[in-house]
């Protein structure tokens, strides 16, 4: 098995500006990427990114990106790639616009070079004929500009590759296991062992690791280019064209014509879309998606531009406060995150590495304050204008770290809107057409759904750890309210989260089911937990109720005499869809997941006053497989049985 310091996973932005800072540094590295080099899958192509340094997004990204400016003037005077070019960058709107407001604060904050412009100074710096309103204001950025975004990957690779980094392509981790000597990463290739592990997935960051409590969703962009008109193209030089952004009220932007006239002019709007998954993310663009942008050209450039020549989907990965997820994983030292750059993260690329180096050596230009709002562990705001919090102490953080602090938190269930559209999204199981994915093989639900009867959840947590009291002499039958306050309470999380122990994970990349034996006024069979308050019935025979049974008595080693537990809990992961859409920690979130699910079980459990006992661990292929579901496509997580006690305790 081969042996490096550092395994990198994911070479887009922030994973070619790691391996090669590595490298550079003297490491020895791997860098593992699932797709080809500069390709067009996530969010590191199209072109060009723009470059700004004044930042509207917040007064915590300057420092980095001052840095970065730097390192962009460096690489291209060091190799002699162009790869940077100053253009300079002018954002226009109203007066009260906050693209405009927020970024001439910043500039003024930090005394960076800015002008602040009125209607005839946009005119002067824009095209003949464009738009600007008389009451137009504008703040310019003559340092700022754009960056080609794949010829900067393409560099960064040669450089890492020149300092002796290893780079695959076509080689996704499949998986990584923690030792006592290290880490040991899995692809389809083969197995290595490092001394630290870097995840850069982007795109696929959806769930990382327990202890990330910062969601990272993919959200689908779409870039367009349009021809100029032959008798105004040498207008959009980049020597006479800034890049040009106009808030009013959206963003829009348009680029200069790098290409020449031949390559016409980039623009694109910035939406919020919904969350998407980027294996599965429509690239096909709409002919209104081409229009919509056409309308906008045609509104700030009257007369400049021609026809649609073509355009590029990308996907961004963001975060809910705009922030990136960059430091250390909790309760993880030796694994390190660098993800969430959004859309705006391209222009920290060399950065990033650099940082990622300071944080493996102990040192670094970033103190741990400059840091601080982008950590894996922060709390967060949804709303990007009131910036990133800073993280609590641990004690206090211990207290909140379960459920972020949501606006659109149902307070009914806790649960956020986007955690249930990730749980409605696991429930669905793999994309119809996603080649190499089999469908789901359990029984489809046949629409019967249970209510279960409200029952208040017991909220004596601490003194359940406390005592610590498991007892595998169960009785039935069960009722029905006892089940429902352990149901409940299992999807609000009632639990006591501790920073070294699986309970501090979730249930959400896990599908829980019910294999109901004997409840007072609920039929034998199995149950889908639509969430606290409901069941579905899924149609079972007996002889498979009868099997699963079995085998979780063995693994309880109760004698069959004794009956079947009144309840069975079934954790089942959609295994292959789980290692697709996570393949940066898929294998570790769901050995995590299925342990709180069953330590949660288990104390609500006795907050009952029932018996539990967990069945934790994967069963072998066979096992799965005779358990009536298909191994390619899913595994047994865990299992915990659950009834009345013999006696009082």
């Amino acid at each position: 098995m081969e042996t490096y310091d550092v395994v990198v996973v994911g070479l887009g932005a922030a994973g070619s500006s790691t391996v090669r800072h590595l490298a550079e540094a003297g490491m020895r590295v791997l860098g593992l990427e699932r797709f080809g080099p500069a390709h067009a899958n996530g969010s590191s192509h199209g072109g060009t990114r723009i470059v700004r340094r004044a930042y509207a997004e917040g007064a915590a990204f300057v420092p980095l990106l001052l840095r970065a400016h730097e390192l962009w003037e460096e690489l291209s005077h060091a190799t002699g790639r162009a790869v940077w070019r100053r253009t300079g960058v002018l954002i226009t709107g109203r007066e009260d616009s906050e693209a405009v407001v927020r970024t001439a604060e910043c500039a003024r904050r930090f005394a960076l070079e800015h002008h602040m412009l009125d209607a005839e100074g946009i005119r002067r710096l824009s095209v003949p004929g464009a738009w600007v309103p008389d009451e137009a204001v504008a703040c310019y950025d003559p340092m700022a500009g754009l960056v080609h975004a794949e010829e900067a990957l393409l560099l960064h690779h040669r450089l890492a590759r020149e300092d002796g980094a290893r780079l695959q392509f076509h080689e996704p981790m499949v998986r990584f296991t923690a030792g006592r000597s290290g880490l040991t990463v899995e692809t389809p290739r083969g197995r290595y062992s490092t001394g630290h592990l870097v995840l850069c997935p982007g795109s696929w960051s959806t769930r990382l690791l327990p202890g990330v409590t910062v969601p990272v969703q993919a959200q689908r962009q779409v870039q367009h280019w349009f021809a100029l008109r032959p008798d105004t193209a040498h207008h959009f030089a980049p020597d006479r064209f800034p890049v040009h952004i106009w808030q009013a009220p959206g963003i829009f932007f348009a680029m200069p014509a790098v290409d020449g006239p031949a390559g016409g002019v980039k623009c694109s709007q910035e939406d919020d879309s919904a969350p998407c998954d980027p294996d599965a993310v429509d690239r096909r663009v709409r002919r209104d998606e081409i229009e919509r942008s056409a309308a906008e050209l045609r509104r700030y450039l009257p007369g400049q531009t021609g026809r649609w020549m073509r355009s590029t989907v990308c996907t961004y990965p963001r975060t809910p406060d705009n922030h990136f997820v960059l430091g250390r994983a909790p309760g993880h030292e030796a694994v390190t995150l660098v993800t969430g750059l959004g859309g705006h993260g391209f222009k920290f690329m060399p950065v990033l590495g650099e940082v990622v180096l300071g944080l493996l050596t102990g040192g670094g230009r970033f103190t741990a304050e400059e840091l601080r709002p982008f950590a894996p562990d922060r709390a967060y705001v949804s709303d990007p204008r009131a910036g990133a919090q800073a993280s609590p102490p641990a004690g206090e953080r211990r207290a909140r770290v379960s459920r972020p602090p949501r606006g659109d938190r149902p307070v009914h269930a806790g649960w956020s809107a986007a955690e249930r559209r990730v749980w409605r999204d696991l429930e669905r199981g793999p994309e119809v057409g996603r080649a190499g994915i089999p469908e789901r093989c359990d029984p489809a639900p046949d629409g019967l759904r249970i209510p279960l009867p409200t029952t208040p959840t017991g909220s004596a947590v601490t003194e359940v750890l406390r005592r610590r009291r498991s007892r595998r002499d169960m009785t039935g039958p069960l009722p029905l309210s006892a089940l429902a306050g352990v149901l409940t309470g299992l999807f609000r999380q009632v639990k006591e989260p501790a920073p070294s122990s699986p309970t501090c994970g979730g249930t959400g990349s896990l599908t829980p089911y019910l294999l109901a034996n004997d409840v007072t006024g609920l039929e034998a069979g199995l149950y889908a937990c639509a969430d606290g308050s409901e069941l579905i019935s899924h149609p079972t025979s007996p002889a498979w109720r009868r099997s699963v049974n079995d085998r979780v008595n063995g693994y309880l080693r109760r004698d069959p005499a004794a009956g079947h537990p009144p309840v069975v809990l079934l954790w089942q992961a959609d295994w292959v869809r789980i290692m697709a859409r996570y393949p940066a920690g898929g294998l570790l979130a769901v050995f995590w997941d299925a342990g709180a699910a069953v330590q949660s079980a288990y104390l609500l459990a006795e907050e009952q006053g029932l018996a539990g006992c967990a069945c934790a661990g994967l069963p072998r292929t066979d096992e799965i497989r005779e358990l009536g579901w298909d191994p390619d496509s899913h595994a047994f997580a865990a299992a915990f049985a659950m009834g009345l006690r013999q006696s009082p305790p």
